[in-house]
């Protein structure tokens, strides 16, 4: 499928790749802020779950302003928080990062 004018899924999920390989290089935190297409698409890139799997699974679930968070161990993906709303979140310090710290990508 191809949107018209637009980029077909192969094409988006490519673009994502490149930019996640960009992000890898810094072995660092990194807050990225997008839209729940691209969460689904790097969701799909780094699970190798298909991206129409993603979608259908957690579609839903990524609501405007809500807070996705992946950690990779030993290249072990671990989906920890998927499309929670900030204002539902019983404790925000269950999110262990230094925000200080971290690289921004927008």
């Amino acid at each position: 499928f191809k949107i018209p004018n637009g980029e077909s899924n192969n094409e988006f999920l490519k673009r994502l790749k490149s930019f996640l390989d960009d992000i890898f290089k810094f072995n660092e935190d990194a807050l990225i802020v997008c839209h729940a297409g691209s969460i689904n698409g790097m969701l799909s890139l780094l699970t190798k779950e298909p991206f129409d799997k993603m979608v259908k699974n957690y579609w839903e679930l990524i609501k405007h302003g809500s807070l996705s968070l992946i950690e990779l161990k030993n290249e072990l993906i671990i989906k920890k928080i998927i499309g929670k709303l900030f204002g539902k979140l019983l404790e925000f310090n269950q999110i262990k990062m230094n925000i200080s710290n971290m690289k921004y990508f927008i």
